[in-house]
């Protein structure tokens, strides 16, 4: 990272070797600023920063290093970092190869322990770009890391290993007891953990919008972005669109076969599955119009299962029907396209999100 502070930093464009990790961000910038960490917001009682300020860096290069213990964990992959050096490991896997035929070889009932797999261990103040495994040559180091490791892991939560993709391994958490959940036309920025939990189970998203004649587009409802995330929207010649992206992998699109009638209308996007089987099965539609069954298609996820594709339902007179679905490898412009789009609506109308029991 680059620090620009011309009145405390006397030597522009001189270098920090001292270790330092993103959470010491937020407690660099409180000391710069002279504001104490915060130990209460709004009443609530926070957690103390795990972060170290690296302030005292700024006027010595030489200034001793205070961030001395850093873990790492994403998806089974995993390091220790302790008084410079580096201890990693990582499963046998393509990073963004999540799908259960993969994940089961580390789920419950493999048989995989995690102590027996291979780390290697690096020495960085000699070996600043990892380059020489030094692991057989301080067996030692490597356990004590490996120890420090698991000490850390436990204190942060990280535990259990491969806990953030379980729903892929069948341990899915209960379905919330709401399962209607409406929001206002100017609702935004709904936090994460909030967010209705949609996967693993059948849901629809239900819109009420006023199209002007002439049409409109923009976004209804999106939920992260095209790395990972899902959106209903209408697209410039006022087709509704569905997209649902799996870590910008697996992207799967559908698009009506006719524009969204002008007027008072409600669009509504129906996702049935099968059975209620994770990251398996994909859905199946049973939307309807005033009279005419909407077309089926059919799309493959993860390439185990077929199922059909969902369905677009409208409260107008015009029937329309969804198209065969298209899988790209390339994010689409679903999430994308609230960056500055206009609303569909010239009112700002409710959104509801309806997993099943309603």
């Amino acid at each position: 990272m680059v620090v620009s502070w011309p009145g405390r930093i006397k030597a522009g464009g001189a270098l920090r070797s001292q270790f330092t990790h993103c959470i010491d961000n937020a407690p660099t910038v409180l000391e710069a600023a002279g504001i104490p960490e915060p130990m209460t917001v709004d009443g609530i009682e926070q957690e103390s920063m795990d972060g170290t300020s690296f302030a005292h860096t700024f006027g010595d290069p030489n200034a001793e290093e205070r961030h001395t213990v850093q873990y790492f964990e994403v998806i089974g992959s995993r390091a220790i970092y302790k008084d410079g050096w580096w201890a990693c490991a990582r499963p046998d896997r393509l990073p963004w190869d999540i799908s259960p035929e993969t994940l089961k070889r580390w789920g419950p009932g493999s048989g995989w322990d995690p102590d027996k797999d291979d780390w290697e261990l690096y020495y960085l103040p000699d070996d600043f770009s990892q380059a020489k495994n030094v692991a057989a040559e301080n067996p030692a180091k490597l356990e004590e890391l490996k120890a420090v490791f698991w000490e850390e892991a436990e204190r942060n939560h990280v535990l259990p290993l491969f806990g953030c993709v379980a729903v892929f391994m069948g341990d899915l958490p209960p379905i919330p007891t709401q399962t209607r959940q409406t929001y206002a036309g100017d609702v935004e920025n709904v936090n994460r953990g909030l967010v209705p939990r949609i996967y693993g189970h059948s849901y629809a998203i239900e819109a009420e919008i006023s199209v002007p004649v002439g049409g409109a587009e923009g976004v209804l409802v999106a939920n992260a972005d095209f790395i990972g995330g899902w959106g209903l929207w209408v697209d410039e010649k006022g087709h509704l669109n569905h997209t649902y992206s799996l870590l910008g992998v697996e992207t799967y699109k559908q698009t009506s076969t006719k524009p969204i009638p002008t007027g008072e209308v409600t669009v509504k996007m129906l996702f049935e599955t099968d059975e209620n089987s994770p990251g398996a099965v994909a859905p199946s539609p049973s939307g309807r119009t005033t009279s005419r069954s909407v077309k089926e298609g059919s799309i493959r996820r993860f390439r185990s299962r077929r199922a059909r594709t969902p369905a677009w339902t409208w409260a107008a007179t015009t029937a329309l029907s969804s198209t065969s679905p298209t899988k790209t490898r390339r994010p689409t412009p679903s999430p994308e396209r609230s960056r500055g789009s206009p609303s569909t609506s010239s009112r700002r109308s409710p959104t509801r999100v309806t997993p099943p029991g309603c």
